[in-house]
């Protein structure tokens, strides 16, 4: 079997699963390549998802946070011996049936996170004992390192849900310790200079949570969160409005475990009391808060002068004035997509949205239609994160089923969009100004967002300002961006509020049984009763032997009417 193989498996039985190839440096120290960042990157549900996704990687690493396992690592290499070490220290750790060889000799032991959350540490329970948790990653079969051998299980692999529980007792072992501080069950008063030194350290902590790193995560959460509470409750601050820093401060950090944040920021919320104030004076506060500021104006100077982004400034042009003749024309498709905005097609990772954006580039580059409507003739861009060597084939199959070949109207480019750069924003504006396209396809938002956490309000606001500036570098034209739903509610895109608020249209793709939907999820003025059905034909590659797919109006579609796809 594959890693992609494996990877299917193991998250049918609740495991994340990433992709990795691990190589041995000149000192036999492994060395990771990953797709991405691991922390932020997809992690695909569905089988052909999964494979497209694995593509040339031999391994796989279990994300245990997201998983919430538990593994212990037992270290058996360069004269360690973690389980003689364990028993030394008195700790005995109950039987799991998931058990894993490493490459050196080692084992890795999975169980279940219990209610006491787990951070990853090393060497804390014992010597050659590590802990792969919160904010950790457990390499997993088939994966193999270089030639020096492989990862392999041991037994049978069950369900998380099927996990023993990691031991209470030891979870709390593992917990930081919480500096003392003192507490009372009453607001205290305030001088003006115990105020200011409790501002800047409430300060100061949000900046610790801001630079939390991979492993030490958790255990900065709960060492910090419960006395940012407390502070906060002393100084009298609104604790819903202090949840909102902490979220955006976690996600800041490269933070993903949502429903973990949640249950710190409630544990935190219940048990921080108020916190009397420290009578010493604070020598280092004025000096430290100066540098800060020196160095913020800094940073904000020096990202001035380098950005390649231009400002904008306010002109008597900017004036919106009613034309009924440009408004009538303001369309791609009529009532649906409309011309100079940013659009959001979302759905899941085997609705076949990229067939639709194959549909649309085409149909719009030959001006036959697409999507069972009537489309506006012009020229397409179509920027590919995803399946890139399909894209080819299913273009060719556009082409012989419709008997139209666009030329030099549309293009297919792999994408090297990244949004939180703004050389690589400014490199796609100079792209897209040279070949002015009426119609932007960037597939997909995920790809796009690598250095971004969307489910951080402020990053996901940025993730659309700079898809707006790439699409208004070619005046009028529309951008479609391709994207998945939320884990949480399936029927709205993922990330925060500002995916789905700060664009007009968002359009969902929905399979069932065959049959595919697109509809209408928001649309600020337009028809929200559009919806139409498609289904998918196959079509054979002539002169090879390839086969490919194009979508076609299905029959059941309540609004389906002739079309040039009819036969």
């Amino acid at each position: 079997m594959q890693a992609a193989d494996y990877a299917v498996n193991l998250t049918q039985r609740g495991y994340a699963c990433y992709p990795v190839n691990i190589t041995l440096d000149q000192k036999g120290e492994k060395e990771f390549h990953f797709p991405g960042k691991w922390q932020t990157g997809e992690y695909p549900t569905e089988p052909d998802a999964i494979a497209a996704h694995w593509g040339r990687y031999s391994g796989l690493v279990v994300n245990t946070e997201r998983s919430g396992v538990v593994v212990v690592d037992f270290d058996l290499s360069k004269g360690k011996d973690g389980f003689t070490a364990l028993t030394e220290a008195g700790i005995e750790l109950p039987d799991t049936p998931v058990k894993v060889k490493t490459w050196s000799g080692g084992e890795h032991w999975y169980y279940r996170v219990g209610k006491v959350p787990v951070a990853s540490s090393q060497s804390k329970l014992a010597a050659g004992v590590d802990i792969r948790a919160a904010g950790g990653i457990a390499v997993a079969p088939p994966t193999p390192v270089g030639d020096a051998g492989k990862y392999r299980f041991t037994g049978k692999v069950v369900p998380v849900s099927e996990l023993p529980e990691f031991p209470p007792e030891l979870a709390e072992l593992l917990k930081p310790r919480e500096s003392k501080v003192k507490t009372t069950d009453s607001r205290p008063a305030l001088s003006f200079e115990q105020r200011q030194r409790m501002q800047g350290m409430m300060d100061r902590i949000l900046r610790d949570l801001r630079t939390m790193g991979d492993g030490t995560r958790n255990a900065t959460m709960r060492l910090r969160l419960i006395r940012l509470y407390g502070i906060s409750m002393t100084l009298g601050e609104d604790l819903y409005a202090v949840g909102e820093l902490v979220r955006e401060a976690y996600f800041e950090s490269g933070g993903t475990a949502e429903q973990e944040l949640e249950a710190f920021i409630t544990w935190a919320e219940e048990h921080a009391r108020y916190e009397l104030p420290d009578d010493e004076t604070d020598e280092h506060f004025e000096a430290e808060v100066a540098a800060i500021i020196r160095r913020v104006k800094a940073q904000e100077e020096a990202k001035a002068r380098l950005s390649p982004v231009k400002v904008t400034r306010v002109s008597d042009e900017d004036i919106l004035e009613f034309d009924p003749d440009e408004a009538d024309d303001d369309w791609l498709i009529r009532g649906l997509l409309p011309k100079g905005e940013t659009v959001i097609l979302f759905g899941t990772p085997n609705a076949g949205k990229s067939f639709a954006a194959v549909d649309l580039c085409m149909g719009h580059a030959t001006g036959i239609g697409a999507w069972g409507d009537d489309v506006e003739q012009g020229t397409a861009l179509y920027l590919a994160g995803e399946g890139t060597r399909r894209l080819s084939v299913r273009r060719r199959a556009w082409e012989l089923f419709h008997e139209k070949e666009p030329g030099a109207d549309v293009q297919f480019r792999k994408m090297r969009l990244i949004l939180s750069s703004d050389e690589s924003v400014a490199e796609h504006q100079a792209l897209v100004k040279r070949l002015r396209p009426s119609l932007i396809i960037v597939d997909t938002m995920m790809r796009a967002s690598e250095g971004l956490v969307l489910e951080n309000p402020g990053e996901a606001s940025r993730a659309i300002a700079q898809l707006d500036r790439v699409r208004e570098a070619s005046p009028g034209a529309t951008l479609v961006v391709l994207h998945h739903p939320a884990k949480s509610n399936p029927d709205e895109p993922a990330g925060s509020y500002p995916i789905k608020g700060n664009v007009d249209t968002v359009l969902s793709l929905a399979t069932e049984g065959g049959i595919r939907t697109i509809s209408v999820n928001k649309s600020r003025d337009d028809d929200k009763s559009w919806k139409k059905s498609f289904e998918l034909k196959d079509i054979a590659i002539t002169g090879t032997r390839l086969s490919s797919a194009v979508m076609v109006p299905s029959i059941t579609s309540p609004r389906w009417q002739a079309s040039p796809w009819d036969e």
